[in-house]
């Protein structure tokens, strides 16, 4: 049963990538793209520079199997957008269930300032996108001011070309496939749902009781957690101290 929930979702992630496509290649099946999603997590695990090289990777095996390196660079940041948002969006909803499910005492003022941060960055990002400015064209302006200094440097501008290339096609995709995007961002959002059930099915199987959203809030912890530790390479350790200390946190509604 653990093993089907997680199963799940990764599943839903990988469904939430193929719809990120703009093109999906009719010849690659969603087994291919779960196995190749798996393998590129798998090296961002281990490596310092974490979802960079597992990106870089996805789009390696996506062109042995003839999918254009810029679908697959297009599709790969539309997705992790959508897993940022998603995440962005299940932090600002579970805060309030982090603070109070957990029994930590919290100024009513900062934490709903916190939440309106959140939510308003949300809203920032549609709003970019909807208005045709785009979520990369800050990077693209330190780009250039860095290019300035360095003009010799050919690799910085193929760069910002390529940014600027990426977020035309990620404004494009918002506003003639919303349709998609949203289903793309309640998948990714399902699957951190299902990142909490994973946790209530464990601590289930411990024989220890505790409520789906107690389990929600263990799982924003966590996250919050994993973040932080993003650099450390297998994220040793990172995950299970994490969880150790939510679970510590909450023993008085597991226990």
């Amino acid at each position: 049963l653990l093993i089907a929930v997680t199963f799940i979702a990764y599943m839903m992630v990988t469904m939430a990538w193929k719809l990120s496509f703009y093109r999906y290649p009719g010849h690659l099946s969603t087994m291919q793209l779960f196995l190749m999603r798996q393998v590129g997590e798998s090296l961002a695990q281990i490596n310092p520079t974490n979802v960079i090289a597992g990106d870089a990777l996805k789009a390696v095996l996506l062109k042995r199997k003839r999918v254009p390196y810029k679908d697959s660079i297009v599709s790969l940041t539309i997705s992790r957008f959508l897993v940022i948002l998603s995440a962005l969006t299940i932090i600002a909803i579970g805060a309030y269930l982090f603070f109070d499910l957990l029994k930590i005492r919290a100024n009513t003022v900062s934490l709903t300032a916190t939440i309106a941060i959140l939510v308003a960055f949300l809203i920032f990002l549609l709003y970019r996108l909807g208005s045709g400015k785009g979520v990369l064209s800050p990077a693209v302006r330190v780009l250039t001011l860095i290019g300035r200094r360095f003009p010799e440097s050919g690799r910085i501008e193929k760069t910002i070309d390529k940014l600027k290339e990426v977020d035309g096609e990620l404004i494009d995709f918002y506003r003639t496939r919303k349709i998609r995007f949203v289903a793309a961002f309640l998948l990714s959002f399902a699957s951190w749902l299902m990142g909490a059930m994973e946790f209530y099915v464990i601590l289930y199987f411990l024989g220890l009781k505790a409520s789906f959203l107690s389990c929600v809030a263990i799982e924003v912890g966590v996250m919050v957690f994993k973040g932080l530790g993003a650099f450390v390479p297998g994220q040793i350790g990172i995950e299970e101290y994490a969880s150790k200390i939510m679970l510590e946190l909450d023993r008085k509604s597991v226990v």
